[in-house]
């Protein structure tokens, strides 16, 4: 009797959940299983084969709206580019991408809710960073050349093989730890290192979906244990911050001889936005303003990678390189100039994709498309990038590389590498579009035209450095090796 018992109420908690279920997404297509327990075959099959799966939906429902199953409830996908436009124009208080991002992340539990619910670093990277380029620039340079000449000994004629991800990586460490805080703290390796381990360690919130919500701070200090890097990036930062708010209260807000680095504009920005500076949420905002140094090290991974197994390309990119450079020496505006390297990055940034679903937003409303498409409240909404970038109507030959694809006659018409667009959307769209892209965009284009310039570039062809997606997000394979010879 306890056996039929358990069996008949089985049944009516599936009934429930079915039509409890059926309202809110029922109305909306639906790739792979949609019923209870079978949807979860789907959302393993996410997990390994999602590039695959996005294509798969961009065909099968054109220009429509559809949804699949993830082990944490429901990614619905827009395809086409009018879904985009209408994304953009909706509200934050329709379609909220800070929520979207916090939920995936779990930022809550591994930086703390005051990231999101006082992002004053979003203005640091979009206004000062951004002003900054140039007179950051002579610094990110050298950094960079210091940095490459200790994985390539400059004295030597040999050929070098170094990791293609992780020494990008280190590269980007280094650069972002100078331009935070300059010397002497900049030159410390673990501070560096703390500088690079972000991207890595903050992914890990992603497994924090699946853990039940009153575990996930336990959870959080055994699978993510970002607190950790925090404290101690905050224990470096200490007698900075003590130093810098003495100044100020000597000596006024723009005292003389401020620093002109990012801990310093962070600084400011927490002020004005009416939060108490301390090390710690210093160390918080800089660490998750160092988020994106993986996606950086990736791009330039898949551009190096391009450079060395299409050799067509080398002469062209590398006469570029030496005729603007060789006017106008190095700067951010010579690097404006390299017209053809910006078509080069565009190239590879479609084909390369980082994440295949952007414009993630989260429904605080129920939203509704001009198809009459309804999104209840609650739910994630995600534009299919990948179908996008590698549809033949908007780009023929869509799935052949070509690096001078953008390249236009009048260098004024040519879009430039960070320009989004409703077909290219690698950097978001309209007001969310990325505000890190310009800062990423000189820094990546100054060391391929560094490296392309001072080295001749081989690799494995098979060994690529973009591995696959979990997900929708990228994977390192870091077997994947380049080699460095220095040009006579």
């Amino acid at each position: 009797m306890d056996y039929v018992n358990a069996a008949v109420l089985g049944v009516v908690l599936v009934v429930l959940f079915l039509l409890w279920e059926r309202p809110k997404l029922g109305h909306i297509p639906t790739l792979g299983y949609s019923a209870p327990l079978l949807s979860y075959f789907t959302a393993f099959k996410f997990r390994s084969q999602s590039r695959e799966m996005i294509e798969e939906g961009y065909r099968k429902f054109p220009n429509q709206i559809w949804k699949l199953s993830t082990l944490d409830g429901w990614f619905i996908v827009a395809n086409g580019t009018q879904r985009v436009e209408e994304m953009n124009k909706a509200s934050g208080k329709e379609l909220s991408a800070i929520l979207n991002f916090q939920s995936y992340l779990q930022l809550d539990y591994t930086l703390g809710p005051e990231v999101t619910t006082n992002p004053y670093h979003i203005n640091v990277v979009r206004s000062t960073m951004t002003r900054n380029v140039a007179a950051q620039f002579d610094d990110m340079r050298t950094e960079a050349i210091s940095a490459f000449e200790d994985l390539i000994p400059s004295t030597s004629t040999e050929a070098h093989a170094i990791p293609i991800f992780s020494s990008i990586a280190e590269v980007i460490s280094r650069i972002n730890a100078r331009l935070a805080v300059g010397f002497p703290l900049c030159q410390n390796k673990t501070f560096r290192d703390l500088c690079g381990r972000s991207s890595t360690v903050l992914f890990r919130g992603r497994h924090l979906r699946f853990v039940p919500t009153f575990l996930r701070p336990i959870a959080t200090k055994l699978i993510v244990n970002s607190s950790a890097d925090i404290g101690a990036m905050a224990n470096h930062l200490q007698p900075l911050v003590a130093d810098r708010l003495s100044q100020q209260r000597l000596h006024g807000f723009e005292w003389p001889g401020k620093p002109n680095d990012t801990l310093m504009w962070t600084m400011d920005e927490a002020q004005k936005s009416g939060e108490e500076v301390t090390a710690y949420g210093m160390a918080t905002r800089l660490y998750f303003l160092t988020f994106a140094s993986d996606g950086i090290a990736m791009m330039l991974s898949c551009a190096l990678y391009e450079v060395a197994t299409r050799p067509e390309y080398i002469k062209p990119l590398r006469d570029e390189v030496e005729s603007v450079v060789g006017q106008e020496g190095w700067s951010k505006d010579s690097i404006s100039k390299l017209y053809k390297m910006d078509s080069f990055f565009r190239e590879v940034h479609r084909c390369y994709d980082l994440n295949i679903l952007h414009l993630g937003r989260r429904a605080v409303k129920d939203f509704i498309f001009s198809d009459g498409t309804l999104i209840p409240a609650g739910s994630d909404i995600f534009s299919n990038a990948y179908g996008i970038h590698y549809d033949e109507k908007l780009y023929p030959s869509a799935h052949a590389f070509d690096g001078f694809r953008y390249v236009q006659e009048d260098a004024a018409k040519q879009a430039q590498f960070t320009k989004p667009g409703l077909d290219y959307v690698p950097f978001g769209y309209g007001k969310h579009a990325c505000p890190g892209r310009f800062t990423a965009a000189y820094q990546m284009k100054t060391m391929l035209a560094y490296l392309i310039a001072t080295y001749d570039i081989e690799t494995d062809k098979a060994l690529h450095p973009m591995n696959g997606f979990l997900e929708k997000a990228f994977s390192a394979n870091l077997e994947a090796k380049v080699t460095f010879k220095r040009r006579r």
